[in-house]
């Protein structure tokens, strides 16, 4: 095959799971990375680190000749901070890379946004095409507009992209989300919201990625846009308690009513803001949110389109997440 990947974002949760499974299909991996965050890992499965600034265009610029593909997984994926902070990583850095990458006659740029572009509201089966609830989180807004400037590299340039937009996203890895979340479950401090009968949308890392050098590889995809999920219409209950399972721990017996979930999220923010805080709040609006409202997509576009589909069932993606979940703890 020996074709060559330049994977942004390569030392995130997501990145480094993608270059993994691109190496073991003979891609060659051009691992783009600010630092030395996961340098080991990466170096051990092979991949060719290159330390690079997203806003130095001239590093980019060098890398991208020895690049066949980019897949653009960069990007601030938080739930506070200001819109400052943001604007970098998820707009700034992505017209950077965008621009070389069309001087460099790159034969196709996947760019990974989120569901989260569609913001909050009643979600069921919510496709491509929306609906789009107006939404004021930095996150949200940020990811929307990196996400317009690459689709519009595709209609006014011919350049060929596709966007990818995963859902909540675990497994192996997963030193954010999983990590807190299962420690919180562990010690039975997360409660249920609304009982937790909203719908949620989890996507296994390794399905994400399979889906991602689907749509790099696939001419099908040039111009287009896919959720991607699990497919499952699973409720934030069921969800948790397959995590308790493995986890070998009892689910937590009370429930929050969604209002007073985002009255404590809104209330913490302030407090937070007023102490200046660099560190986000156990509880934000966007998390209450989320859990307080249907949050469920069809993934029916990239099924039939990239003849794609999730091959890791939940059961053996929660086992295999927990089992890293379990090492990593006792490190």
């Amino acid at each position: 095959m020996n074709k060559t990947v330049l994977v942004t974002g390569a030392s995130g949760f997501v990145g480094t799971n993608l270059c993994r499974t691109l190496i073991g299909q003979g891609y060659k991996v051009l691992a783009l990375v600010r630092g030395d965050h996961n340098r080991e890992m990466l170096e051990e499965m092979g991949a060719e680190r290159i330390v690079c600034q997203i806003t130095d265009t001239e590093c980019i610029r060098a890398a991208l000749k020895r690049a066949d593909y980019v897949i653009d997984v960069m990007g601030r994926a938080w739930d506070w901070g200001t819109y400052e902070s943001f604007v970098v990583p998820n707009i700034i850095g992505v017209k950077n890379i965008l621009d070389e990458s069309m001087r460099a006659g790159i034969k196709k740029f996947v760019h990974i946004s989120t569901v989260a572009v569609h913001g909050f509201g009643n979600h069921i089966d919510t496709d491509e095409e929306g609906p789009y609830f107006p939404t004021e989180f930095p996150y949200c807004l940020t990811k929307h507009e990196g996400e317009k400037c690459v689709l519009n590299a595709y209609k006014e340039h011919s350049f060929p992209v596709s966007v990818i937009r995963p859902a909540n996203v675990y497994g192996e890895n997963d030193t954010v989300t999983i990590l807190n979340m299962a420690d919180a479950l562990r010690t039975r401090s997360l409660p249920h919201v609304d009982s937790g009968r909203r719908l949620t949308c989890p996507v296994y890392v390794g399905n994400l990625v399979d889906a991602i050098i689907a749509a790099m590889e696939k001419d099908e995809a040039v111009g287009e846009v896919f959720i991607i999920s699990d497919g499952l219409r699973i409720t934030w209950r069921e969800w948790t308690e397959k995590l308790c399972a493995a986890l070998e721990v009892k689910p937590h017996w009370l429930s929050v009513p969604g209002a007073i979930a985002r009255f404590i999220g809104s209330s913490m923010e302030l407090l937070y803001r007023l102490a200046n805080s660099q560190e986000g709040p156990p509880l934000t609006r966007y998390r209450t949110q989320q859990v307080s409202s249907n949050y469920h997509f069809s993934i029916e576009k990239a099924k039939n389109v990239l003849g794609w589909k999730p091959e890791t069932g939940i059961d053996a993606a929660v086992e295999r997440t927990i089992e890293w979940y379990k090492k990593e703890r006792s490190k």
